[in-house]
């Protein structure tokens, strides 16, 4: 004997919500919360794929909140606790992200794991420039600039219309800066840059 027609079409909804739509809706989310981490964990960061990010997760916290909605007012004896935890999973994840963020930790991460292969790279550099297409450990160089005074100067992604920026490497003493802006001290002996636009 079959089921009935409204339960037929009920597991049919709940199959769909519970092996199709959640797992895309928890990829999209995961996708962009993973673009803003990767713009702001490089030294300096990249808003452009932040910015991104961020109208990405508005676009799926006003979905979420929709459906969320929906959802409480369908549950006339309240949601189950496996429910529920799978409906929060999504802000607590948006979050995390964004406590990550202002912490500078995937900055600081990505840095300190790469530091050894960058420092390798600045004593391979010889005297002018030349482009280094490609990674040094988990940072994405573009070029790599050798000063006479020792300083190395490795520039990251960034949005050209705003300037250039990168990391500065002298382990004697601080860069000295003509037309370059120093940042933030990561660690002994380097420094973020940046040279911004008129």
């Amino acid at each position: 004997m079959t089921g009935s027609p409204v339960s037929s079409g009920a597991s049919h909804a709940a199959f769909w919500w519970g092996y199709v739509l959640w797992p895309l809706f928890y990829a999209a989310t995961f996708a962009a919360l993973g673009v803003g981490l990767n713009g702001a964990s490089l030294p300096v960061w990249n808003y452009v794929p932040i910015v991104l990010s961020f109208l990405w997760c508005l676009t799926i916290a006003a979905i979420w909140s929709v459906a969320f909605g929906v959802a409480e007012r369908r549950a006339r004896t309240g949601m189950s606790k496996p429910a529920r935890a799978r409906w929060l999973g999504i802000p607590i994840l948006g979050v995390a992200c964004l406590a990550l963020i202002i912490t500078g930790l995937p900055g600081t991460v990505r840095f300190q794991l790469s530091r050894g292969a960058l420092e390798q790279a600045a004593v391979r550099a010889g005297p002018g420039q030349y482009v280094a297409p490609g990674w040094i450990g988990l940072e994405p160089i573009e070029r790599i600039t050798s000063q006479p005074d020792g300083t190395v100067f490795f520039q990251v992604p960034h949005p050209g219309n705003l300037g250039t920026c990168g990391l500065a490497y002298n382990p004697r003493h601080q860069p000295n800066l003509e037309n370059l802006e120093l940042g933030t001290r990561l660690a002994d002996g380097w420094w973020t840059w940046c040279e911004y636009f008129d």
